[in-house]
């Protein structure tokens, strides 16, 4: 049975060009690295679309949850920070 999740669509539906734009202009981020506007707002718009968030650990979870690959994850000190 495979898993459904809303992460693809929420990344098709928000343009990217203009999320790294408006992130830099609000200061948000200078470069783009390992968390780029793009998967941070698609991670918070799934987990606060969830309801079950309760601490900062869980939107971790759910922006580490994007990425298929596991060699791509965030540490939770980078995320926090």
């Amino acid at each position: 049975m495979p898993i459904i999740t809303a992460t693809k669509p929420l990344i098709q539906l928000f343009n990217e060009a203009w999320l790294n734009k408006t992130a830099k202009q609000q200061g948000l981020c200078k470069r783009l690295r390992d968390i780029r506007p793009l998967e941070l707002v698609s991670s918070l718009v799934s987990a606060f679309g969830d309801e079950n968030v309760d601490a900062i650990a869980d939107l971790h979870r759910a922006f580490n949850g994007i990425h298929m690959n596991s060699d791509l994850n965030v540490a939770y000190k980078l995320f926090h920070h």
